[in-house]
């Protein structure tokens, strides 16, 4: 955690023992920037966008100018792929997808893998509050989050 800390150079604006939250600017957007620990490890980090579009198609060219950025830095995608739940907006231009969004008719995903983590690019929303996620996982600690997650799950039983 002090690691994560000093690379960031600033202190978090929350802390606890399992995640360490920050504001940060990423391809000139303002994300909150997750950091999460077991066990004293850092197994994953989550950009969130905190930015909120009166314009719901600003999220797909937020997406699409971040998928890039990625691409560029990882290669392309394994997979890439939009999830329609439904087809309301379907035959509409891709860049007026943004309703289809909102309403949550449609899921849009990318990820990458390297040997060290897996990398989600991912925007939905529901009841027209829209999210766009970037998620970075540790793949040597995906055992060590399972079993975080299952001891939290068994607790609240």
């Amino acid at each position: 955690m002090k690691e994560v800390i000093a690379a960031e150079g600033s202190q978090p604006m929350q802390e606890n023992e399992e995640v360490l939250l920050y504001q940060d600017e990423v391809g000139g957007l303002d994300f909150s920037v997750y950091y999460q620990f077991v066990d004293d490890q850092l197994v994953s980090g989550a950009y969130i966008l905190s930015e909120s579009y009166m314009n719901e198609n600003q999220y797909i060219k937020d997406y699409d100018n971040l998928q890039s950025s990625l691409t560029e830095k990882y290669g392309a995608p394994i997979k890439n792929e939009e999830l329609w739940s439904g087809d309301l907006y379907r035959d509409e231009p891709r860049a007026e997808w943004g309703m289809a969004l909102a309403t949550g008719d449609l899921r849009m995903i990318s990820l990458w893998e390297n040997e060290d983590t897996d990398i989600s690019l991912h925007v939905a929303g529901e009841n027209f509050k829209t999210n766009l996620t970037i998620v970075y996982n540790g793949v040597k600690y995906k055992g060590l989050v399972e079993k975080s997650d299952k001891a939290e799950e068994d607790g609240k039983l």
